[in-house]
Order: C-alpha cells, then sequence, then structure tokens
C-alpha cells in the first residue's frame, strides 16, 4: 500500500512524525480519511481522535480542534491541544466541563470516545450524559405535544365540516349538482333497501 508522509503538530510541541498508509480525521463537517493520493485539502479539525494507521498498526491521538492540510503527498496537522491517546487525562478536560453548555454534539462523541479508548469513567462524562439525557427527554415531550396539538385541531377540523355538512345541506349539494348537470340524477340506495 502506498504511504505518506504525516506530521502532527501543537503549538509546543511536534507530537508525531512519520509515514502512514491512511489517517482518520474528526473534520468539521464529519469523519474524512486521508489516503495517499487523495485530493489537495485544507479542513478544520473538531475535537476528537486522528487514527493513524501505518504497516496494520494504527496509533490514536486527542486533538482539541485545529486545522489539517495535505498536498504533495504530506499530511500537516496544526492541532490547538494534541497528546497521545495514552497521555491523555480526562481530569485535564476538566475546562470542558466549565463551558458545557457551548459544547455540542460532536464534543460530547469525543469526550465519550475518550471514555471508551481509555477506559475510564469521569466526572466530565457524568455531566454531559445527564445533558444529553436532559436534551432527548425535552424532545420527545416537544414532538408528543406537537402530535397531539396536530390531532386536536384535525379532530376540531372534522367536527366543524360535519357541523357544516348536515344532512339536509348534503341533499342541498346533491340537488344543485344534478341541476348544474355535473352529476348524474339517480340517488344511490344502500344494499339492504333492496330494490
Amino acid at each position: 500500500m502506498l504511504s505518506f508522509q504525516v506530521s502532527l503538530v501543537r503549538p509546543d510541541a511536534l507530537i508525531f512524525s512519520g509515514e502512514a498508509d491512511q489517517v482518520d480525521l474528526p473534520g468539521a463537517e464529519g469523519e474524512m480519511g486521508v489516503l495517499a493520493g487523495h485530493a489537495p485539502i485544507v479542513t478544520i479539525l473538531r475535537p476528537g481522535i486522528v487514527k493513524v494507521i501505518a504497516n496494520d498498526q494504527d496509533e490514536k491521538f486527542v486533538v482539541m480542534g485545529g486545522v489539517a492540510e495535505f498536498s504533495k503527498e504530506e499530511l500537516m496537522i496544526l492541532a490547538d491541544s494534541a497528546a497521545r491517546i495514552e497521555d491523555f487525562d480526562v481530569a485535564g478536560a476538566r475546562p470542558l466541563q466549565g463551558a458545557a453548555s457551548s459544547v455540542d454534539r460532536h464534543d460530547r462523541d469525543v469526550v465519550k470516545a475518550l471514555r471508551f479508548e481509555n477506559d475510564r469513567e469521569g466526572e466530565v462524562m457524568t455531566t454531559f450524559d445527564k445533558r444529553e439525557q436532559a436534551f432527548e427527554a425535552q424532545f420527545v415531550h416537544d414532538e408528543e405535544m406537537r402530535f397531539k396539538a396536530v390531532a386536536r385541531s384535525n379532530k376540531l377540523l372534522g367536527n366543524w365540516a360535519a357541523a357544516r355538512l348536515d344532512r339536509r345541506s348534503r341533499d342541498r349539494l346533491f340537488q344543485w349538482a344534478c341541476y348544474r348537470g355535473t352529476r348524474a340524477p339517480e340517488r344511490r340506495r344502500h344494499p339492504a333497501q333492496g330494490r
């Protein structure tokens, strides 16, 4: 398999430099994989896990945002903050807990992935899990209320239409349609009434 040069840099240190067969990145618009021969691209990174695969072995790194550029068979990752996954301390992510109100769904996914990768339970996850459960409960409640409102309005509309079209008005409508020639003057009888 073809390989290419990869460099992962944070402002104060070079975290990784070497050859890779594939690199998976947490792009701002979703996960993306880079292989040798990929079209030149510049993308913004969201917080997540960068996976570098070389010789059927992979190394994982945690990045907290940044930019990735692939050109001339070289991938340069400039991260705001980065560390090897085994060196990353979930307790060090406490600043995320303080800013939990501004954390979007992708950030929660990153912290969940870190929990599974490191096999650790942290206080940060408790906060995110509670917020996620509250959001899901609110969404379900809102959808249920919207469904009930639509059902109630449909019932009211049906009752209004039935009141407006009582038997006499239906007969008048039928007579008017026959007079205008838009409907055949025959009347249908119920099968139980016979001929």
